[in-house]
């Protein structure tokens, strides 16, 4: 018999499985990046699904099985409403999501970086500036091991495409403002 364990888990994506089913992609501490099977999720009269919307902090109960964790209960511990009332947050907080999904891998994360992690999703829900966030992005990709220290000229999503050797899906809105010193053109 499977045991059920309970976790702290940040819900990165989410996809359709099945007819009523979806697989959830979770950040947690003990496992890191997880993809889990919530079954049933989709009929209309679920419980978890207004937990499950992708940026939610949930407290998840997961059953291990052969094939994927099952997700058996989901408990809303913070959700990401404020960040959707503005689309220039919104996809600011969609692109932080989308480097996590690709850079994360399933293994344990350190304490700091999982800590760091949900720190910074309570500022881009908090709307801070580019800045503070990008101080804050910096510090989880040294801790991930990539050697970025926020002085190149690339924004983060160039560095991050760097890695990947790929370009993200989502928009560029944490690239750096540089001013250019031009001359002004000659009207004659």
């Amino acid at each position: 018999m499977s045991q059920a364990h309970n976790y702290l888990c940040l819900v990165l994506k989410t996809k359709h499985y099945r007819e009523r089913d979806l697989l959830v992609t979770l950040v947690t501490r003990e496992h890191g990046r997880i993809i889990v099977n919530a079954q049933g999720v989709r009929k209309l009269n679920s419980r978890k699904k207004a937990a499950l919307e992708v940026g939610n902090l949930i407290h998840a109960q997961l059953v291990t099985t052969k094939n994927m964790p099952l997700l058996t209960q989901a408990q809303l511990v913070s959700d990401s409403i404020d960040v959707r009332q503005n689309l220039t947050s919104m996809r600011r907080f969609l692109l932080f999501l989308e480097i996590l999904d690709r850079l994360l891998v399933s293994e344990q994360l350190d304490d700091e970086l999982f800590d760091k992690i949900i720190y910074l999703r309570q500022l881009l829900i908090a709307g801070v500036n580019n800045n503070l966030v990008r101080q804050h992005f910096t510090e989880i990709l040294r801790l991930l091991g990539f050697a970025y220290d926020g002085s190149q000229t690339l924004s983060i999503t160039g560095q991050v495409n760097q890695i990947l050797d790929s370009s993200l899906r989502s928009f560029d809105y944490l690239t750096v403002e540089t001013t250019v010193n031009q001359q002004p053109a000659n009207s004659h």
